[in-house]
């Protein structure tokens, strides 16, 4: 195998957190990799994409979300 760098590893995924009643999204996977097994919402960060444009993106993607009407916190860059 190759050994990765850092460019290799760029991703986001995000804890969605409803205020109003107390409870964090997860999401079902389907398919053959990672079948039925549970997943915060997120993806890959492509090249010359920003987390945060990344992390919006997904978001839009997996589960519909507007997030320009939600808040982003970030906790935790790695």
């Amino acid at each position: 195998g190759r050994i990765l760098d850092d460019s290799d590893l760029r991703a986001c995924g995000a804890v969605v957190y409803a205020k109003k009643t107390h409870r964090v999204l997860f999401l079902l996977r389907s398919g053959e990799k990672h079948n039925n097994t549970w997943a915060l919402a997120g993806g890959k960060v492509e090249k010359d994409e920003s987390i945060k444009s990344a992390l919006i993106r997904e978001l839009t993607e997996e589960i519909g979300l507007d997030i320009t009407q939600s808040k982003l916190i970030p906790l935790e860059l790695f």
